[in-house]
């Protein structure tokens, strides 16, 4: 049986096209081929969907709408995302008994779909039953590397590099996008000592993994979100060079460190950023916009707790805006604590609040926690903080 055409990349699929297999007679089905292409242009989500379910999810209906849906879905929000998944899933048993009669692979183009729209599991589903159906070919064990890789799932996404290399041992990107791998894991053995830390309890599905460059279209989506720039006080990221740069300067040095929040299905979730000295550390983090609500934040800092002990830190501070609520309720469910009368020296004022990793032994006192405070914050040529006179009650 011959290999069906396969999109080469996840990361280059805008600039290349999916082929699929079929039948035509000679001019006329190719204008009328043409025709439909056409037409299919201005079709909206919904219209695609609506003439899916018209023609029973018919594999060849499937095939001519895929490039369309691959002009929608990526900068679709996340609930249309999540719509046409959850559509394609239900709709899954049907589209494979057709695969298995019509010949064609439309496994690895839903699989290049849902990474492009960052539906990373699902994605790894689709490029699974690609492999199952049609056997090893080099394509789809490279796009399954690169979703494994941004999940932090690295000796997964190893495997699957392996394999693609040894199909096509001739494909220079293959045997560079390996070493960059490898050295990437070293990176992250140096900084955490594994690839990536679970939240400890099999119900916190979040994981947190060393922030990469192949995480940077999920960062500039987020970063720039109007609420985040405000409460964590970022400057904007223009473009993917900025993002990269941003990444770059987080993972140069040791004392200074960013985290993904990463989720199976979403990936990249949310951030925390740690600038560390001694045994003390402050942070800030975000959770995505369209990922509030949902335990998130408190996760990430249960996996914050867990690197902090992992890289021996005995403090962790951060501060935050009071209308700031969602973060404070975070806060204080994973045990932070006001810091008595300690602000930011600064115009905002913003308080501060302490966090005694669960391995420290207790008995700082209130003036050792803020020295530790500012030795790392003028560490990071930050704004320092200060104690400030307890406001009067009015007796």
């Amino acid at each position: 049986m011959p290999l069906p055409a396969r999109l080469p990349s996840v990361a280059n699929q805008s600039s290349q096209g999916a082929q699929f297999g079929g039948s035509g007679d000679g001019l006329n089905a190719t204008a009328l081929d043409a025709e439909r292409a056409a037409a299919d242009a201005h079709l909206n989500f919904p219209d695609i969907v609506a003439v899916l379910v018209e023609w029973q999810w018919d594999a060849s209906v499937l095939a001519r709408l895929l490039p369309a849906l691959q002009r929608h879905l990526p900068e679709s929000p996340l609930a249309i995302q999540l719509e046409w998944n959850a559509a394609v899933q239900n709709a899954w048993p049907l589209i494979l008994r057709q695969l298995e009669r019509s010949g064609l692979d439309l496994a690895f183009p839903l699989g290049v779909v849902a990474a492009s729209s960052r539906c990373w599991r699902s994605a790894i589903g689709y490029f699974s039953a690609s492999l199952q159906q049609w056997g090893a070919h080099p394509a789809t064990h490279y796009n399954l590397a690169m979703v494994y890789w941004q999940l932090g799932q690295h000796a997964q996404a190893e495997h699957q590099l392996r394999q693609a290399f040894a199909a096509a041992p001739g494909v220079t990107r293959y045997r560079k996008k390996l070493k960059r791998l490898l050295r990437w894991r070293g990176v992250c053995r140096v900084r955490l000592g594994a690839d990536a830390v679970d939240g400890g309890d099999p119900s916190c599905e979040i994981r947190a993994t060393l922030l990469g460059p192949q995480h940077a279209a999920a960062l500039l989506a987020q970063h720039n979100a109007a609420d985040i720039l405000a409460m964590v006080r970022l400057q904007p990221l223009h473009d993917l060079d900025a993002a990269l740069a941003w990444i770059a300067s987080h993972t140069e040095h040791d004392d200074l460190t960013a985290w993904g929040v990463m989720h199976p299905e979403h990936g990249l979730v949310g951030v925390f950023v740690l600038r560390a000295n001694g045994d003390a550390a402050v942070f800030h983090y975000w959770i995505g916009a369209e990922f509030r609500g949902r335990g998130y934040g408190r996760g990430a800092l249960r996996l914050l707790k867990r690197i902090a002990i992992r890289r021996r830190l005995r403090y962790l501070f951060t501060s935050a805006f009071a209308n700031n609520l969602r973060s404070l309720a975070a806060l204080r469910a994973a045990g932070f604590r006001p810091m008595s009368d300690v602000v930011e020296a600064s115009q905002e004022a913003l308080p501060f609040y302490c966090l005694a990793v669960p391995a420290t032994p207790a008995g700082a006192t209130p003036d050792t926690e803020l020295a530790l405070l500012n030795r790392v914050l003028h560490g990071a040529a930050m704004v320092g903080a200060m104690r400030v006179a307890p406001a009067s009650d009015g007796r």
